[in-house]
């Protein structure tokens, strides 16, 4: 049985090690490109690495280990997202628009482009370029863009809130693995981007990690606990935890409680923490958000900024927002959902560039990033070992459903057995 989206998330607690989460970074990247990021620490689940340097990710698989490429995980995503807009539009999907992150090089960019020929799409974009057809799906992976331009172009229309002429407004996005940052300039009827930066290495995570490894330092001295006495499960329960922490001391400064029963063997934690200690331990983390938002600003070479657009969960932090207000020299404002505003911008650029659409048309000029050919990853056998792979991949007959009281009886102890009990 395959799970995609929040089906596969409820039950991850359950089968942790065959739930893939996280796994967008390691796409046409090789082990060499890994070794500056956290991207090998940050997956529950086992990598193992192919002669030619490729990444693979290992699961359990009606009992055999079986290994996928992150593309044809994500193939499997893509495939899925396919269905649910072939579904929704009652026509067949066989274009899409995939948009990128700014950082991303010729073998990431090289490697989407795989991922949706497996998923069965043949006419494939990348950035904001269309595809002419009757049916687009709009895949989108957290990117700062001119699609998020385009986004809050359209949005300040919506809102009754006219851009000013020569606007120059600063996006500050911060997502799960990476910060990136834009300037640019809005006038009559055109976009100019002025600068970018990011750091692709600097998101929401490393907050949650930080949090995670001092409590999970606190516990150790308190019960002697080593770090074989952790379990991927134990792990898994307090890295979700300290996001919940982190979320809720964004909106809170006083102290707040962390309890986990039984997080390894007997003990369970039971511990403290406020937003000063917080940001105390996130100086470091700090002080690299300000120095991409300082380049972006140096880079653009503009005098002032008339708005700040915050995009992300990551901009949730105060500490970050008050960053983002001492070097733009304004309030950052949050007008644009952070759920759909790829999606908005991304079908809005494809609108325009229909002549079956009436829209409004704005000329975007991007002169600061260079063109990148995509390049492919695999050769012409290789995908070929993955789609036979894929075609033989068939419902897990013996897959059993947790049953909540079962699991919580025996939660603490033999919890995986429950999952693929007969499998």
């Amino acid at each position: 049985m395959r799970l995609v989206g929040s089906l596969a998330l409820a039950q991850m607690e359950g089968n942790i090690e065959n739930t893939l989460t996280n796994f967008l970074p390691l796409i046409g990247r090789h082990t060499d490109s890994l070794k500056s990021s956290r991207e090998e620490t940050d997956l529950q689940n086992k990598l193992e690495i192919t002669p030619d340097g490729h990444v693979r990710i290992q699961v359990d698989y009606l009992g055999h280990k079986t290994h996928f490429y992150p593309e044809h995980i994500l193939a499997m995503l893509i495939k899925k997202l396919r269905d649910m807009a072939q579904s929704n539009l009652g026509d067949e999907v066989r274009s899409a628009v995939l948009n990128v992150p700014i950082f991303c090089d010729e073998y990431e960019r090289g490697a989407l482009l795989e991922a949706a020929s497996l998923a069965g799409l043949d006419n494939v974009e990348l950035l904001n370029e269309t595809t002419a057809g009757k049916c687009v799906l709009t895949v989108l992976f957290l990117t700062l863009s001119p699609t998020v331009c385009i986004a809050y172009a359209f949005n300040t229309t919506d809102s009754q809130h006219e851009i000013s002429s020569d606007s120059i407004v600063a996006f500050v996005l911060m997502g799960y693995c990476s910060t990136q940052v834009c300037v640019c300039t809005f006038r009559q009827g055109q976009i100019t981007i002025l600068a970018t930066s990011y750091n692709r290495n600097l998101g929401g995570r490393n907050f949650d990690f930080l949090i995670f490894e001092y409590l999970k330092k606190k516990f150790d001295e308190k019960y002697g606990t080593v770090e074989d006495d952790w379990s991927i499960l134990s792990k898994y329960r307090l890295l979700s935890e300290c996001r919940n922490l982190k979320e809720r001391m964004s909106g809170n400064s006083d102290p707040l409680p962390i309890h986990l029963d039984y997080l390894v063997e007997n003990y369970s934690l039971d511990e403290t923490m406020d937003r000063r200690k917080f940001e105390d331990l996130s100086a470091g983390l700090l002080k690299q958000f300000q120095t991409v938002l300082e380049e972006c600003l140096d880079l653009a070479k503009v005098k002032g900024i008339d708005s700040v657009e915050m995009v992300g969960g990551g901009m949730r932090i105060p500490a970050l927002k008050a960053i983002v207000k001492d070097v733009f020299k304004r309030e950052g404002r949050v007008s644009l959902r952070s759920e759909n505003f790829i999606v908005r911008g991304c079908t809005l650029k494809h609108a325009m560039s229909n002549a079956c659409y009436a829209m409004k048309q704005l000329q975007i000029v991007d002169n600061t990033s260079e063109h990148t050919t995509p390049r492919s990853t695999f050769t012409a056998a290789e995908m070929k070992r993955i789609r036979d792979l894929e075609a033989s991949l068939q419902p897990n007959p013996s897959y059993q459903r947790v049953i909540p009281r079962l699991c919580a009886y025996n939660r603490y102890y033999n919890y995986h057995n429950f999952v693929y009990e007969s499998g």
